[in-house]
């Protein structure tokens, strides 16, 4: 067993008892039924977790919001933190209140 098969068995061990890992969980169905503001926020360059993911989670939520943060990746909160806490305060001021 590689050193990366072996975090998520520590992960798991550490978790609540009576959690449930939703991680593989298929929620498609259920995006289309959220009816609060919706701010999605992807570096261009996260391939973790690609731009055409946050454009299909985009098209599924009704009224989302999607920004695309240029030159960042995965870590768009650290690697983009002006911009990333700009959009978030604007997405906040605009739906506050």
């Amino acid at each position: 067993m590689n050193d990366k098969q072996k975090k998520p068995q520590k992960l798991k061990a550490r978790l609540p008892r009576g959690f449930v890992d939703r991680s593989a969980a298929d929620l498609r169905a259920v995006l289309p039924r959220i009816d609060v503001p919706t701010l999605l926020l992807y570096g261009q360059l996260d391939v973790r977790s690609p731009v055409e993911v946050g454009r299909a989670l985009h098209d599924a939520i009704p009224g989302s919001r999607l920004v695309l943060l240029p030159g960042v990746g995965h870590f768009s909160s650290l690697e983009g933190a002006t911009r990333f806490n700009r959009e978030v305060r604007s997405f906040l001021a605009a739906h506050s209140g």
